[in-house]
């Protein structure tokens, strides 16, 4: 029983770790745009 509340436990860390992940990589792209934008105008 201990290793299924493990289980639970570690998978929404998980999940919560891919999340930021894709959160990080978003605003890399924003930054990359923004930058872009700055060196248009």
């Amino acid at each position: 029983m201990s290793d299924t509340v493990k289980l639970c436990r570690s998978e929404p860390a998980r999940e919560k770790l891919k999340d930021t992940a894709l959160i990080q990589n978003a605003r890399v792209i924003v930054e990359v745009h923004r930058e872009e934008v700055r060196s248009y105008r």
